[in-house]
């Protein structure tokens, strides 16, 4: 072996370490999770081999697919074998019991395993099967879980290739033989590892509590064969390692300026007075990419279930040659456009201007950068593996399928004047509500059943973007068992055993985050059901107007987050919910209240009323103004539980009649007056023949 050439592809494995860790690290995981779980004598055998050898790990930075065990014909060996522990589970036992007996020679081992494979394949297979997949590599992966101080995986094309680059013995397709012959290359190499003490620090160092910690070098051994099958010398000299670059719109006012831009070298922001700053932060030497947006469903290379995916198309890169700190332009030397442009999925930049920097404990961003600028291909696998992206492919209400639905569908325009119209309050409350919204971040509507709040939270929002579109929308009820896992994050039982999965709330901050161009809301029913410092744990100061975009390391995953700067919370609340304590404090400092009364008096709800020309509506409205100033007036209850408007809203001449009115009346007001009054049947009663007068009586 030639240590030198060994030495060197060491260096380079070190220099490259952050982002092959982030890749190769699940192997930890794996290892650490078979010695866990491993138990030869286990009652339920199959269950013990599906945990011991899970399909997927959490790594600390994604979830990862267990790509050890080969596939063969669509089918991998791990299922296989699992298939056959179900027909047959002592058979399998007894395989592995023999496989695992260190006092008999390895080659006899190797050879019984596979035969014994061979006949349970031949018995069940199924059809399409061609193989049963436990072929040497396979066995070396089985032999290695069990004893990983001792054995390493076997991949004739990992082991061929170090054996070439190194100047080892040639290895022959075909022998299992090559098994031993590999552990001596192996050996050899792990002998230089160990007086390279700087590697083995960046290799300890990389490990948690539930990694398999390795002492003996075997697992960073093979890594080490793996980056030198890998490594390819002219590529390392084309690829051009960049850190930072922009990713920009060419589109303003609804006209596309990218064969302006490139023809004429500069790009421009179409904004007068938005993201003045961030230009004036480009600088000379920066790269630039100018991409569109759009969501993709069919022709997709991956399959996620007939469901939308976001796209970002890379048609130009260039370098900032001159920055004008006008906020406006930057002069720019384009290269020669793709003649076909690039397609990257999954993560996705809307807004008009992206900067996207390489972080060191996450690999997605160093993926799009290296996909953009060294042409490496997206492992559209890891995406779909990362929970984030896990989580909108498994969702059962096609959240994000509506959220991304075609752009032609044609969107209902909705402003100022028609949240007057529906939602019955005066335009100074409504102003006062927007502009405290838009300074606080976060605001709750206070007040009694039915005054609308729900209603009236989606309209505001609506006149917010000018439209009625809930893909800027998301919304939850809160509940006494509501927790931080079910908002944030958390562990989840899956078939596998727990799995980290992120809550509603984590997904959609990243959504607005990648989207600054547009503001996202996020609305809460019945906020004040909820434990709050529970729910929202360490997010409770992020979500403060004062610390958005601020970042905090979250305690499940340990990586970096902030609540975006262009989300906005609005939170309903009951007042007359007896059941409830008082407001927690850090709810009451976090927020702003607007309490929401009744509207019966209100301008817009007479006019209303007054288009509807009912009389059994207009006693019915006088009989709810003098019952809510006595609920006012009484001391035990006051205007909290005052009776809100809504129950009498969205009605036309033609379904506002006397039976539908009754109806309300008696099923839906009453039953509240017999649960406010139910120490006080007098009073019940009275109420009751006030509202049985009205509808007793002929009127029009």
């Amino acid at each position: 072996m030639d240590k030198e050439i060994l030495k060197y592809y060491i260096e380079e494995y070190k220099k490259d370490f952050a982002r092959i860790n982030q890749d190769e690290i699940y192997k930890w995981y794996i290892v650490a999770e078979f010695q866990k779980n491993w138990d030869i004598e286990a009652v339920d055998f199959y269950s013990m081999l599906n945990k011991a050898i899970p399909e997927t790990v959490n790594t600390k930075y994604a979830k990862v697919k267990n790509n050890l065990l080969p596939v063969t014909s669509g089918f991998s060996a791990r299922n296989l074998i699992l298939l056959w522990i179900h027909n047959e589970p002592e058979t399998v036992r007894q395989m592995f019991k023999e496989l695992y007996d260190e006092n008999k020679d390895l080659l006899m081992r190797i050879n019984q395993f596979m035969n014994s494979a061979e006949a349970l394949f031949q018995k069940y297979k199924k059809e399409k099967e061609n193989n049963n997949g436990q072929d040497l590599r396979a066995v070396s992966v089985y032999l290695w879980l069990r004893y990983p101080e001792k054995y390493y995986i076997y991949k004739y094309s990992t082991c061929k290739a170090c054996a070439e680059k190194l100047k080892c013995i040639k290895l022959i397709m075909g022998r299992n033989e090559n098994i031993k012959l590999v552990a001596d290359i192996y050996n050899e190499i792990k002998s230089v590892i160990r007086e390279d003490e700087e590697l083995i620090n960046l290799s300890k160092n990389r490990l948690n509590e539930d990694c398999y910690p390795d002492e003996n070098l075997n697992l960073l051994t093979m890594d080490i064969a793996y980056f030198i099958e890998k490594f390819n010398e002219e590529k390392k000299q084309e690829m051009i390692k960049v850190d930072k670059c922009w990713y920009v719109g060419a589109n303003m006012d609804g006209v596309d300026y990218f064969d302006e831009f490139v023809k004429n070298g500069y790009w421009e922001n179409g904004y007068e007075n938005k993201y003045l700053d961030k230009v004036k932060s480009m600088q000379v030497g920066d790269k630039i990419v100018i991409k569109s947006a759009y969501t993709q469903k069919r022709d997709l290379p991956f399959d996620v279930n007939n469901k939308f995916v976001a796209v970002m198309e890379l048609k130009a890169k260039g370098t900032i040659i001159e920055n004008k700190q006008d906020g406006r332009r930057v002069l720019v030397e384009w290269d020669k456009p793709w003649e076909k442009p690039k397609k990257w999925f999954f993560l996705q930049y809307r807004g008009t201007i992206n900067k996207v920097e390489r972080k060191d404990d996450d690999w997605i961003y160093g993926a799009l950068l290296d996909f953009t600028f060294n042409d490496i291909k997206q492992d559209y696998d890891r995406f779909l593996a990362y929970p984030y992206w896990a989580d909108i492919y498994s969702l059962d209400n096609n959240d994000y399928e509506k959220e991304n639905k075609d752009n032609n569908d044609e969107i209902e325009i909705y402003t100022k004047e028609n949240f007057l119209q529906e939602v019955f309050i005066e335009e100074d409350f409504y102003n006062n509500l927007v502009n405290v919204l838009k300074r606080k971040k976060n605001i709750i509507l206070a007040g009694a059943p039915g005054v609308g709040k729900t209603f009236m939270a989606k309209r505001l929002v609506y006149s917010l973007l000018g439209r009625k579109d809930d893909k800027y929308i998301r919304m939850v009820q809160f509940h006494q068992s509501y927790a931080y896992e079910d908002f944030v994050m958390g562990y989840r039982p899956s078939e596998n055993g727990f799995v980290l999965k992120t809550g509603i709330f984590y997904n959609f901050c990243q959504i607005a985050q990648n989207d600054r161009e547009n503001e996202y809301f996020f609305i809460i029913d019945e906020i004040n059901r909820g434990n709050i410092s529970k729910i929202f744990g360490e997010l409770l100061m992020l979500i403060e107007a004062n610390y958005r975009d601020e970042e905090i390391i979250l305690s499940y995953n340990g990586k970096n987050f902030a609540v975006p700067n262009n989300l906005y919370i609005i939170g309903m609340m009951n007042t007359a919910d007896k059941s409830l304590a008082v407001v927690d404090y850090a709810l009451r400092r976090r927020f702003s209240f607007f309490k929401i009364k009744p509207a019966f008096e209100d301008s817009s709800f007479k006019e209303y009323q007054k288009n509807l020309e009912n009389d059994y509506f207009n006693k019915l409205v006088n009989l709810l103004i003098k019952l809510n100033h006595e609920i006012s007036d009484d001391i035990s209850l006051g205007e909290d539980f005052c009776i809100g408007h809504s129950y009498l809203c969205n009605l036309n001449k033609d379904i506002c009649t006397r039976d539908l009115l009754k109806e309300i009346a008696y099923y839906e007001i009453l039953p509240i007056l017999r649960e406010y009054y139910f120490d006080d049947l007098d009073k019940v009663s009275y109420w009751q023949d006030e509202f049985e007068g009205i509808f007793d009586n002929e009127a029009k």
